[in-house]
């Protein structure tokens, strides 16, 4: 841009022999153009030549005021711009098509001036020689950042294996092109100014100002939110009646707050219940605030607003306990000990998480190497920016052990919930099994019973009031229906519990989450990191004081310039030395904790699903055992009436006395009286035989009822468990024992 200025009014001559743009004197008359050769423009020159009205004294001040604004522009480039900058003299080494007139001192500048960019400077003076006699023939020169790329690519061929040839010095150029060159963060305080004081808080004071934006600050150091922030009551007092004052001030009618408006608003703001929740999906801690009449749901709702996890999805647990998802009880009497160390935690049942963020807080400032009357206020902010770096790391080691502790919380509620259904199954598998030996002895009773019905339709003792063959038909065809029906279900029960077993033992393998949790991948007490801090922090306020007592001195003596410069040195170590505790040390180890939560919370919401669906097919099963059991004991009422309707007409038939047969007389009747349905046999009185028909009928008629009330205790005793199985808590079930049910005899 200078140059381009002095060759609209200063002669080439004087241009091309100047060693050095501040020395030529363009403000001299004799180093500056004729009228004839001044740019003024073709427009302005035209009319200067065509209006002859304009007279010679006005064309010589125009020429003039040409002269002085060119010298003017200049001035100021000349004074404000930073043409005569150290750094941009020595940047020219970049400038590729001048290589050969540049000098390696201005390598060197650079790499003392950004010590984070030095080379290996023996080997980039090699090859700042090398570069400057290199041909370098077909790199485009459009641009030095792409040049120097293309520079970087260059390869040496004279040794066996190809290298890159100027492999420090291209680095560290193209890292010298990344150098900012403007001002955003001077212009950053300023944007931070404007965010606060705006056109409705213009009459902000500056105390007030530097209050807020250092509050904001810490904030952002902390990953904190406003509202989460706790205040005195003091100060509190004073946040209420900000409002009330304030309306006072109205002029607006509408606006102005009633007394009842606001002693309302104060009411519902000191009323309010703080809770710290956890969220280890996010690796955050948050507070929410309730009303005292806030209910599970609208707690729920204000982690939904914090989180981003529905209120379907959540797991809230505290002190080892899932708090109850229909419970309409306030949390102020459901939660009484909840705190920062104690907080509640919520689990997403979706393995969803986000991305670690790590701690921010301020930059440490680099004090200058000479001594000024600036070190203490710089010093100062230093000690804020390292007590905003101890709290930093007090939070992460705060949320690593938190993290911990929804470990053990989480594998604890896992393992419950799978010995819950290891109980569960096991009561559906001997509930299975006794079903399964109860049909068949249900169906052997009504073969009996069959088999006794059909010998006395063949033999002399048919009664002849009741339908022995009409009552076969039922009977057969009820044993027929039953049995395909039991079968039936008893397959798909079998079935079913097949799977159910298979999920127990996933379930049962999968259970290592608290196992494999290895809490010293992350920042732990034992590494002493808040410690560390709390020394450093010390050290660094012994030095505030004592350059605060230097700056009060009007001149320091050798001795005391020496250990103030000691100290500055001192300060810079324990700010290297705290930024690499905090980024290298606990930020890194908490981001490998958080990754190894996250893979074995993965795993646990496999397994918890898993449970799910085994707790799915443990409801199916007992239904079903139910309609099974139901099945049988409609099966046995039946059996039972038919069985005390026959006895009832055998009974009647007894008193009517046939030939051959005398009353009363009863006779030995051998053990095999039944076999082969030979109820005709001969020498053996009627009423013997019908009293062997009655015992066989009245046996039967016993076995079906002792099982039928087998069955209905088998009911409620599933009723009972069922009633179990869908509570949350597994104490009841843990305590509950299996009562067996005693088999009936054949």
């Amino acid at each position: 841009m200078a140059t381009d200025l002095l060759l609209q009014f200063v002669k080439q001559k004087a241009i091309s022999e100047a060693s050095n743009l501040y020395i030529l004197e363009f403000q001299r008359r004799s180093r500056q153009k004729d009228r004839a050769d001044l740019m003024i423009g073709e427009a302005a020159r035209s009319y200067l030549s065509e209006q002859k009205e304009v007279l010679p004294n006005t064309a010589v001040k125009f020429f003039e005021v040409v002269r002085a604004f060119y010298s003017s522009s200049l001035s100021y480039i000349f004074e404000k711009l930073p043409l005569n900058d150290q750094l941009l003299r020595h940047a020219k080494v970049l400038n590729v098509e001048k290589r050969k007139s540049q000098f390696f001192q201005s390598v060197c500048f650079l790499a003392e001036r950004f010590l984070c960019l030095k080379p290996d400077m023996e080997k980039a003076e090699i090859q700042f020689a090398k570069y400057q006699m290199a041909a370098l023939e077909g790199i485009a020169t459009e641009r030095v950042d792409k040049v120097w790329a293309a520079i970087s690519k260059l390869q040496d061929f004279s040794i066996g294996t190809p290298k890159q040839k100027y492999a420090e010095l291209a680095q560290f150029m193209m890292a010298i092109c990344c150098l900012p060159q403007g001002n955003a963060d001077s212009e950053r305080i300023f944007s931070l100014v404007r965010k606060n004081e705006t056109e409705q808080w213009a009459l902000m004071s500056w105390k007030l100002l530097s209050g807020i934006i250092t509050i904001k600050c810490d904030l952002i150091s902390k990953s904190e939110c406003c509202f989460q922030q706790t205040v005195s009551s003091s100060v509190l007092d004073k946040l209420l009646v900000t409002p009330f004052l304030a309306s006072l001030l109205e002029n607006d009618p509408n606006k102005v707050l009633s007394f009842e408006e606001f002693f309302a608003q104060v009411d519902d703001i000191t009323h309010r219940i703080p809770y710290d929740v956890f969220c280890p999906s996010t690796f955050s801690l948050l507070r929410v605030y309730t009303k005292p009449r806030d209910d599970m749901s609208l707690l729920r709702q204000l982690i939904t607003d914090q989180t981003d996890i529905l209120g379907g999805t959540q797991l809230l647990m505290h002190d080892g306990k899932v708090l109850k998802e229909e419970s309409r009880v306030s949390v102020a009497s459901l939660l009484t000990q909840v705190s920062a160390e104690n907080p509640i935690i919520v689990f997403n049942r979706l393995p969803e998480y986000k991305m670690f963020r790590k701690p921010t807080y301020g930059s440490f400032l680099e004090l200058p190497p000479e001594t000024s009357s600036d070190d203490y206020p710089l010093c100062k902010r230093n000690f804020a920016v390292l007590l905003s770096v101890k709290n930093c790391v007090k939070s992460l080691m705060q949320k690593n052990n938190l993290l911990t502790k929804a470990v053990k919380m989480y594998s604890s509620y896992v393992n419950q919930k799978s010995s819950r259904l290891h109980l569960s199954v096991s009561h559906v598998k001997h509930s299975c099994s006794e079903s399964k030996l109860w049909r068949e002895q249900l169906f052997a009773f009504l073969d009996i019973q069959v088999n006794l019905f059909k010998s006395l339709a063949t033999s002399n003792l048919r009664p002849t009031n009741i339908d022995i063959t009409g009552r076969i038909n039922v009977l057969e065809t009820l044993q027929q229906t039953g049995q395909r029906e039991c079968q039936q279900l008893n397959a798909t029960l079998q079935s079913k519990l097949e799977q159910a077993l298979s999920l127990l033992q996933n379930i049962q393998s999968g259970q290592a989450m608290d196992l494999e949790w290895k809490p010293g991948i992350g920042c732990v007490p034992q590494d002493r990191c808040i410690e560390k801090m709390e020394v450093m922090l010390q050290k660094l306020q012994k030095i505030l004081s004592s350059f605060r007592e230097d700056r009060n001195k009007r001149q320091l003596n050798n001795n005391d310039e020496q250990i103030h410069r000691f100290d500055k040195n001192k300060m810079k170590e324990i700010c290297v030395t705290a930024q690499t505790l905090v980024e290298d040390d606990c930020t890194t180890k908490s981001a490998q904790l958080f990754k190894a939560f996250k893979q074995a919370y993965s795993r646990a919401v496999q397994i918890h699903d898993s449970g799910e669906r085994l707790e799915g097919l443990v409801k199916d099963i007992l239904h079903m055992q139910e309609r099974l059991v139901e099945k049988l004991r409609v099966c046995g009422r039946q059996c039972i009436q038919q069985s005390e309707s026959c006895m009832q007409a055998l009974g009647q038939s007894t008193s009517k006395p046939t030939n051959g047969d005398g009353p009363g007389k009863k006779e030995a009747w051998p053990e095999n009286r039944l076999e082969g349905q030979q109820l005709n046999t001969n020498g053996t009185s009627r009423q013997m035989r019908l009293d062997l028909v009655l015992d066989r009928l009245q046996t039967t008629r016993t076995s079906l009822e002792e099982l039928t009330a087998l069955l209905n205790e088998n009911t409620s005793i599933m009723e009972r468990f069922h009633m179990l199985q869908n509570q949350d808590g597994s104490e009841d079930l843990k305590s509950w024992e299996y009562v067996p049910i005693p088999t009936p005899k054949q």
